[in-house]
């Protein structure tokens, strides 16, 4: 019976390969081809299930660098554009800060290695978008602007948390620098837009700006020193927009985005939603 069945399998088999014009293989070469294809299937499954458990893995853990060195690139790789690729970038930035916070609370992982690992990813990071904001010629210099500040504010707010985490002293050195690269790459790029794009430009940025700030400090608990922050550099903002000079007025309307960032990156999740109150932003005067 079995030789029976077998025979009639091969019978089908080499019926659908001359219908299909393909060569006919034997019972040898099927059970290879399916041997192959299980073993191929095992080793998707395999990684589709490293590539899950490994998503909320700590620094210091087993799957941590398959994490960062597989599962990360593997994403990467699929992002094509300038943008996307600082995008992704920047959110990989802010997962290693996220994991930073978990080693500054439970700190049974932390080791000067284990912080000099995400210090070093934190920098490939920043490094792969700075380098494609720099070899791009298909983003405005309002994209460079925001990708930059982004970055900047993300850096700062780790370096904020390094500077008050004796756990994380290590990478003080690593970190600060970091930050200073992006707060310098910023400035060069804020004060290139605010010289050489058109005047009208230049008010239209930096009136959407405002109009963020004026969203976001709501956000913010009331009394607090980011709402404080805030509110004196939009005032700083605001007297350098009178007095015509629109690098100052832009460098101080991103600081006060800064400070909301920082505040919600290190702060938000232990406090939860705050009830804040609007609080007026003062508008670009008239004739400015």
């Amino acid at each position: 019976m079995e030789s029976s069945e077998q025979q009639q399998s091969e019978n089908y088999l080499r019926a659908a390969s001359k219908a299909l014009a393909l060569p006919i293989m034997s019972a040898t070469k099927q059970r290879a081809v399916l041997a192959l294809s299980a073993l191929l299937l095992g080793v998707v499954l395999t990684l589709a299930s490293l590539f899950f458990l490994s998503q909320n893995s700590l620094p210091g853990q087993r799957l941590y660098r398959f994490k960062t060195d597989v599962a990360e690139e593997a994403i990467a790789l699929t992002k094509r554009s300038a943008v996307a690729k600082n995008e992704y970038a920047v959110s990989r930035i802010e997962r290693r800060l996220s994991e930073l916070k978990a080693l500054a609370i439970d700190d049974s992982t932390t080791t000067p290695d284990v912080l000099t690992t995400v210090a070093t990813l934190t920098d490939t990071h920043a490094q792969l978008v700075l380098g494609t904001l720099t070899s791009s010629d298909t983003l405005s210099p309002e994209q460079k602007i925001d990708t930059l500040s982004t970055l900047s504010n993300v850096t700062r707010a780790q370096e904020t948390l390094v500077d008050s985490a004796e756990e994380l002293t290590p990478i003080h050195e690593a970190t600060s620098e970091l930050e200073q690269a992006a707060a310098q790459a910023l400035s060069a790029n804020i004060e290139n837009f605010a010289s050489t794009s058109a005047p009208e430009a230049v008010r239209t940025y930096i009136g959407n700006q405002l109009s963020i700030v004026s969203t976001d400090i709501s956000k913010v608990a009331n009394g607090s020193r980011a709402q404080n922050l805030t509110i004196q550099r939009i005032s700083d903002a605001n007297e350098s927009i009178v007095d015509g000079n629109m690098t100052d007025a832009l460098t101080y309307i991103l600081k006060a985005r800064q400070a909301i960032a920082v505040d919600a990156y290190l702060f938000e999740a232990e406090r939860g939603p705050v009830d804040g109150q609007p609080v007026e932003v003062m508008k670009i005067p008239e004739g400015s």
